[in-house]
């Protein structure tokens, strides 16, 4: 498919958890991940301004401060990423903010850290409902209109949001989490929107932050991971989830692959599932060059594997939001 007017295929590269989630591993183990994805022929790579976190002694741009380190050293990669970059938030308590002045902030900062100054795609991290998303994609068309950045996203819009959106100006994706622990997108037409419209989905998230792994739970974060914020991670609530990830296992082991590789693979059988469905780019991310060859290789899995992990989401219920009562309350608005 193309995205910006680049070919990519359908996994991408999510970058957040390099510098949000990973405080231990070096620049040079995390630059060893990147590398990895892109000889993997993972060339659609996603960050955001504000991905190095809040917080006192918590530089927010740490996340494009890595991009610029990696692009120094290796500047053949540049053109062939297709990079996408969130914003539209306000840096100091992470609420959504399309407003001129807000997005003309994150395009300056945005381009202090790339070798040239073109961005294949901004993305709007969430609908300003104080706004409405007709006059934040306006702030954006100035950009699209000079040359500088070649597309836009919007990010857990809803879809009545796409629509609108998409009568200014054609949206380029839309990125949301989808996941066998998240298809909040599906019951909310979003998928159907989408898929009628033509327009890609970015699925981030695909192995439910970690959960589906089966190596995550609330005892196992870091004290300084920002997950154990989310619902998911709270012992009761992992608890009454437990079935899924247990599924997965056994799937998993079945198969001689792992939970990743399972929970992956579910999210790439979706694409273009039947009419209501769209295509789908996959975006997992990791800091360990072996997960992420875990990640991005191939495998087959058995549609009757397939057909039982949908039969069981028939009748499961998932206890708790996808991130907390704060955060859930800016989806897919």
């Amino acid at each position: 498919m193309k995205i910006a007017a680049k070919e990519v295929n359908a996994d991408g590269y999510g970058l957040m958890g390099l510098t949000l989630y990973d405080k231990v591993q070096s620049d040079e183990h995390k630059l060893e991940a990147m590398k990895t994805a892109v000889e993997q022929g993972v060339t659609f790579w996603n960050t955001g301004v504000f991905y190095g976190g809040i917080g006192p002694g918590v530089d927010p741009e740490a996340n494009l401060a890595l991009l610029k380190k990696y692009f120094e050293r290796y500047p053949e990669d540049f053109d062939k990423i297709c990079l996408s970059v969130k914003g539209a938030v306000n840096i100091s308590n992470l609420q959504p903010d399309s407003s001129k002045e807000n997005i003309d902030r994150d395009m300056e900062i945005i381009f202090k850290y790339l070798p040239k100054k073109r961005l294949d795609m901004y993305t709007i991290s969430r609908v300003d409902t104080k706004l409405g998303v007709e006059a934040s994609v306006r702030n954006v068309l100035p950009y699209i209109q000079d040359g500088s950045v070649k597309s836009y996203c919007l990010s857990e819009a809803g879809s009545e949001s796409i629509r609108k959106a998409h009568a200014i100006h054609p949206v380029a994706a839309v990125e949301v989490e989808f996941s066998l622990f998240a298809l909040d997108v599906v019951d909310a037409g979003v998928f159907k929107t989408c898929a009628e419209l033509g327009i890609p989905v970015i699925a981030y998230a695909p192995l439910g932050r970690g959960m589906l792994t089966g190596k995550l739970d609330s005892n196992s974060l870091p004290e300084n991971d920002i997950r154990k914020n989310y619902d998911r991670f709270q012992t009761e609530v992992y608890e009454k989830n437990k079935g899924l990830v247990d599924l997965i296992s056994q799937i998993a082991t079945k198969n001689s692959v792992t939970n990743a590789q399972v929970a992956i693979q579910w999210v790439r059988a979706q694409s273009y599932k039947n009419k209501d469905y769209p295509e789908i780019i996959i975006l997992p991310g990791s800091s360990n060059a072996a997960r992420v060859k875990e990640n991005f290789t191939h495998m087959s899995l058995p549609d009757e594997d397939i057909k039982q992990l949908d039969d069981f989401l028939t009748s499961f219920k998932r206890a708790g939001g996808r991130y907390n009562a704060h955060a859930d309350a800016h989806l897919l608005q």
